[in-house]
């Protein structure tokens, strides 16, 4: 079998209208804002989860400084809002 020459891989491609383009960049672009919303969230939940990392450690140093060998994670280092009287 023959392979397929220039002018064969030529033949076979076909022209599509500028409506046809249209439609495909319409949706590359719905594709581009979907990962770029993903991207959003998941740079969210790291933030977040580096800040839960953070406090942990300056929990952990603290509670050592203090001699503790146990300590409530909700409470330690963690800010409460200010009493209004």
């Amino acid at each position: 079998m023959r392979s397929p020459t220039r002018t064969t891989i030529r033949s076979r491609s076909r022209k599509m209208s500028i409506e046809w383009h249209r439609e495909g960049l319409l949706n590359m672009k719905a594709s581009l804002a979907r990962e770029f919303d993903a991207m959003e969230r998941q740079r969210v939940r790291y933030s977040s989860l580096r800040d839960s990392v953070a406090l942990r450690e300056r929990q952990i140093a603290l509670a050592e400084k203090r001699g503790l060998t146990e300590f409530d994670s909700e409470r330690l280092l963690v800010k409460r809002s200010a009493r209004i009287s």
